[in-house]
């Protein structure tokens, strides 16, 4: 259905296995281990190759705290930078999570499911031992420890990505000597599909003024926003302009989101809407803040929720690359943001009798997922036809689903310098073949053009019938 390439291996990862398929591969953009406790053994023994090969680790780390450390100390030692770092809960948390998360997955109205505040309160072993972890966007809920690693040899880490981002860095992969004459550089802008919405382009008369100022607040595009050129005040018409040019801005001392979607020549964005046109416009949020007052602005593609703190934060940069679109609603389907097609009983209790699928609790655990699996199930009791995805909250998952798509950003940039380098994606672990497929799929997206290797390894059969279905469904090709 999606036309997504890949290779399966249903068995358990190997040394040898993974050495092979590295061998194959010209490069690797970002690998993905979930490999439950096997990541020491694995890293122990492909080592060397992973830091020919790979530009990005993202691990999941099991085992405790020490085990946690103990690989985040491996990583540094052989020189790879740490990007993200999430420490495994120690085993007293671990059942609180499992309380008032999980809900112990006994029953679906159990009633300390849920209980953020209780879970926020929780300790562990000592009153230091907070069992939710501190993120750039407020705590998240985990159980296993996450490692996001980039590799020097093929990263420019002096351009410093992180969580913490505010603007796109996307360009920072380190592309051979031969193509430097032909790189654009941060000008190279992402061009994604064209809407039908008519756009008016800037004109001489598009002047800023004394009394209708316009200012960059958050630059959300990789061209860089110059006031004057790329962006400016129409004090005619009570708007702005923008070519090229994507982000947030104060525009009359209101806050204006303007820019999308992307790829088209030139966006005019209102600075005067009808609501703040009656009411004062509240001044630009900043990364994180608490929950603002009943009837303040939230612009689903640039703001996020965090459910355990109550709080309203900005999306990461590199989740506001991800194009808003509307699909068809199939009843035995979740449609994700890319158009990802995946069976809604894999990830939803609520279509699978009450019951997780395969060998992993997901439903209660990520609330992304079950907040999809909620709008589904409302959409088909609703009649409704068409479905616009939203992006993710705060959760677990989120900063995994950040360093994911980013790697793919990089990706899409190298190969509008080098035609013919593919995006190459690894997976181990992959379940129904998770953040692979979202990968491909969200590079598809960006640049159809762009080939792709995708290699997903899983040793549950259930999970492998389930990965084969979400393929053939989706069209990767393997």
């Amino acid at each position: 259905k999606n036309a997504i390439r890949y290779t399966l291996e249903c068995s358990a990862a190997t040394a040898e296995s993974l050495r092979a398929w590295l061998d194959e591969q010209p490069h690797v953009d970002a690998m993905d281990w979930d490999i439950q406790g096997a990541e020491h053994q694995l890293l122990e023994h492909t080592s060397d190759v992973l830091e020919a090969k790979v530009a990005r680790l993202i691990m999941g780390t099991h085992g405790g705290p020490r085990a946690h450390a103990a690989m985040r100390n491996k990583l540094v030692a052989r020189g790879w930078r740490i990007v993200y770092d999430v420490a495994h809960q120690s085993r007293m948390c671990t059942a609180h999570v499992s309380r008032y998360l999980r809900g112990y997955y006994a029953k679906p109205d159990n009633p300390d499911r849920f209980n953020w505040t209780a879970l926020l309160r929780a300790r562990g072993e000592s009153a230091e031992d907070r069992c939710t972890r501190d993120t750039p966007r407020g705590p998240v809920a985990n159980w296993d420890g996450e490692l996001i690693a980039d590799n020097p040899r093929f990263v420019n880490v002096s351009i410093g990505f992180s969580m913490s981002d505010m603007t796109l860095k996307a360009h920072d992969l380190l592309l051979p000597s031969h193509a430097k004459h032909e790189r654009r550089g941060p000008s190279a802008a992402i061009v994604l599909p064209r809407s039908n919405a008519v756009h008016r382009a800037p004109t001489s008369a598009h002047m800023a003024s004394p009394n209708f100022r316009c200012e960059l607040v958050n630059q959300a595009s990789y061209a860089t926003c110059e006031l004057g050129r790329s962006f400016g005040c129409d004090p005619a018409s009570g708007s702005m302009w923008v070519t090229k040019c994507r982000g947030t801005f104060l525009c009359a001392s209101h806050t204006v989101r303007c820019g999308w979607p992307p790829g088209l020549p030139a966006h005019n964005c209102s600075c005067v809407s009808p609501v703040t046109a009656a009411v004062a416009a509240p001044e630009f949020l900043p990364n994180s803040t608490p929950l603002p007052p009943e009837g303040t602005p939230f612009d689903p593609g640039l703001h996020t929720l965090n459910l355990l703190d109550n709080t309203m934060h900005e999306h990461h940069p590199v989740m506001r690359q991800v194009p808003s679109l509307i699909f068809p609603v199939e009843r035995e389907y979740l449609v994700e943001w890319n158009g990802l097609r995946v069976r809604a009983r894999y990830d939803c209790d609520i279509f699978n009798g009450d019951r997780h699928f395969g060998n992993h609790f997901y439903f209660y655990e990520v609330p992304t997922r079950w907040y999809a699996c909620r709008q589904h199930d409302a959409a088909l009791r609703s009649g409704i036809g068409f479905t616009a995805p939203a992006l993710p909250m705060v959760d677990d998952e989120y900063h995994e689903q950040v360093a994911v798509y980013h790697a793919v950003l990089r990706a899409v940039a190298a190969h509008r310098v080098l035609p013919k380098r593919p995006l190459v994606f690894a997976e181990l672990g992959a379940r129904w073949g998770t953040w692979g497929s979202r990968a491909i799929a969200f590079g598809r997206t960006l640049a159809p053009s762009m080939d792709y290797s995708l290699l997903l390894v899983e040793v549950n059969r259930a999970n492998c019938n389930a990965l084969r279905d979400t393929m053939a469904k989706n069209a990767i090709r393997y």
